[in-house]
């Protein structure tokens, strides 16, 4: 059984402008996902958020291209009214993040990979089923494994 990967938003951005702190890293999940090796996930929401973190630093076409190439090798999934209200009803401080982490439980991810700390320590151990790790630490799992 593949393993299925939750990628949050700072993970898209992060390939997509290329030289932040965990980029390489990032590029390396994106392609074991392109590989067909494990199985990405992503929020709808998550390309939208990043068209608005990235707009003037990208350029539009290949932000177009780079989202194209990602709904073609991931699976895009929704926030629904349940996450919204998981969300809502399970406040640690970050809506979104809450909401996210509905998305990948929803979703039956083993993993989510995030470089947000306080996403990792707001949902760390909350479900058994799924890990959160930093991009680094997936690439060294995957790499042992």
């Amino acid at each position: 059984m593949r393993v299925k990967v939750f990628v949050d938003t700072n993970i898209i951005v992060d390939v997509l402008v290329g030289n932040r702190v965990h980029s390489e890293a990032s590029k390396r999940i994106f392609a074991l996902v392109f590989g067909n090796r494990i199985e990405g996930v992503i929020a709808a929401q998550s390309l939208i958020d990043a068209s608005y973190i990235l707009r003037g630093e990208v350029d539009v076409p290949d932000f177009l291209r780079n989202v194209n190439k990602l709904c073609n090798s991931f699976n895009i999934h929704y926030f629904d009214t349940f996450a919204i209200n998981y969300a809502c009803n399970n406040p640690t401080g970050d809506f979104e993040d809450d909401a996210m982490y509905y998305v990948a439980r929803s979703s039956f991810c083993d993993v989510i990979v995030t470089s947000d700390k306080l996403f990792k320590e707001r949902h760390q151990g909350e479900d058994p089923n799924i890990q959160i790790m930093t991009p680094e630490e997936f690439v060294a799992r995957i790499t042992v494994s």
